[in-house]
This record gives structure tokens, sequence and C-alpha cells, in this order.
């Protein structure tokens, strides 16, 4: 099955920008003077019987990043119960439904690609050390995507490393119950449900991005290492902007998908997290909590404030 191995090894590496997907999907630009309270940001809701703390995490870290501060650490350890957006663990989990909604055996990528772009994407990949055999049957969101993390991981990015996997880590040490927003069938079918000219915009974009770098011309992408230091500094105006002028959420349906409708569903979720009892902590990708479509100003619609600590 040519292409299953490699495909697996991107969700390892890069975990979905939306996560995941977006992971990657590439969140990311700009640094700049950060404001005096110099750590990633966290909120908390409460109600006569419930609280909810609210933190937004980066999905690919250096190793050596130092997030986790006491602040954020007390909350986490005080918690019954850790929400993440999904798995973060690879195996077949992920790779089952990779290889039914990422591959496609019946049409080949070049096919629909066409020659001039077909030799620029055998060239990147062949530079980053990948077969172009690899993508032959691979759908063009996740050949999008797998470009999108090459930046990344060539940085010392991993997702080994990301605030998610330290927080699932940290909760199997503590026996902490994890419960998940979504199922990594719903991540991917982000994009796989994707209008296919929307889909091959995508791929294209990805394709020029790249295609600017090796010609040494101007880098239309942004580097994830901007959108750390924006988090690091807990600077959620900046996460706004980043997450408003991001090449993929540059396109409407895209931006749809990955945070409009998903940040519905999830202020529905923590309502009704809010509506039970207890001490939960709520960790998704820091671009879902900044900005006037985010998770903040929904639950703030409803009348639910979150305060900033």
């Amino acid at each position: 099955m040519d292409g299953a191995e490699p495909v697996i090894g991107w969700m390892e590496r890069a975990g979905a920008w939306c996560g995941s997907v977006a992971a990657g999907l590439g969140f990311v630009l700009a640094l700049g003077a950060a404001p005096l309270r110099a750590e990633p940001a966290l909120w908390v809701l409460h109600d006569a019987d419930s609280t909810v703390y609210l933190f937004g995490t980066v999905h690919v870290l250096r190793p050596d990043t130092d997030w986790l501060t006491p602040r954020v650490y007390d909350a986490f350890e005080g918690a019954d119960r850790l929400w993440l957006e999904t798995d973060t663990a690879p195996g077949f989990g992920i790779a089952l439904p990779l290889l039914r909604y990422g591959i496609d055996w019946k049409t080949a990528l070049a096919s629909r690609l066409g020659p001039e772009d077909t030799a620029r994407l055998s060239a990147i990949v062949t530079a980053a050390g990948m077969a172009p055999s690899t993508f032959r049957h691979m759908r063009p969101w996740l050949v999008a995507l797998t470009l999108a993390s090459l930046p990344m991981t060539g940085q010392g990015f991993d997702a080994a490393a990301g605030a998610d996997a330290m927080f699932e880590q940290l909760a199997g040490g503590l026996k902490k119950p994890i419960r998940r927003l979504e199922t990594i069938t719903q991540q991917l079918r982000i994009f796989a449900d994707l209008p296919p000219d929307e889909e091959m915009a995508m791929l294209r974009e990805a394709i020029d991005v790249l295609w600017a770098a090796r010609e040494g011309k101007h880098d239309k992408g942004a580097d994830i290492g901007d959108l750390v230091d924006a988090w690091m500094a807990g600077d959620v105006d900046r996460l706004g902007a980043i997450v408003r002028d991001d090449g993929m959420a540059a396109s409407a349906p895209l931006y749809e998908a990955l945070f409009v409708r998903r940040n519905r569903e999830w202020v529905k979720e923590i309502k009704a997290i809010m509506d039970g009892a207890g001490t939960d902590f709520i960790a998704v990708g820091a671009g879902h909590l900044a900005g006037d479509d985010s998770v903040i100003a929904g639950l703030a619609a409803l009348g639910i404030v979150a305060e900033r600590l």
C-alpha cells in the first residue's frame, strides 16, 4: 500500500493542524513585544457547582520548549477530567481513517494536478528526502497538509512534544480521565469533505509557498516559530490575527470548517459540561480561543463569561 506508512508518519509528526488540524495546519505569523503576562493564556469558567479551565495549545512544539507554568499545571492537576480535541496517540486509530479519507486508489494525483505542478511537487518532496511515488494516490488535502508540515519538521517541531501530547502523558501518569471533543474521523473529514476546487486550491497554495521558498523568493507562508512566540507570550490578540491572516484560513469554506463550525459545537459541549458538576480542564488549539469566532466569544454570547487568569 504505497503511501500508507508515510501518511501515518505525517500524523505522528504534525497531528493535524486542525490539528489538528493543524496543524498542523499551520497557524503562523509574527513576533512582537510581549505583554506583562508572559505565559500561555488560561481562562476559567465558574458556576455554583462547576469549574472549567480553558487552555489554548500548540499541537507541535520543539522538545525543549518550556511552556508548562505552575499556574497552568496547578489548574490541570486539580481538575477531575482532561478534555482534548481528539486522541493524540499514533496507531490504527489514526491509520485506518487516514487510509479511508486520505487515499484515493482509483485516481492518480498527477491526473488532477497537471504536469507543471506535478513536477514542482516531485522536486519539493525529493529535496525533503521523500519519494514522489509516496504521493501517487494521496488526496490533494492530505498532500497539502504533508507539505505544510515540512518546514515545521525542518525546524525541529514535533507533535510528540506538543502541548496536547504532554497533557495526555501527564493525565496518564495521574490516572486522570481523558475525554475527547472529536474523533479522528471528524477531524480528517474537515478536509476530506471540502469542495473539490477548494481541496485543489489548498494543495496548489502549499506547492506555491514551498516553491517560492525553494527559489529564494518571498515566502507567502508563515513560520510556526512566530506562532509559538505569540502563544508563549499569552498574546491572544496576535493569535487571533494569525488565525485570520493564515493562508489556509483565507479560504472561506476551510475557515468555516476549521474554526466556525467546530467552535460552535465545542461551545455547546462546554455548556453541557458546565451544566454538570466538578472541575474540568479543556485544552484545544490556541487559535480556537482567539478572535471574534472563538470559543470564548461563543460562550460570552450565551452569558458564560470566561475570566482570564
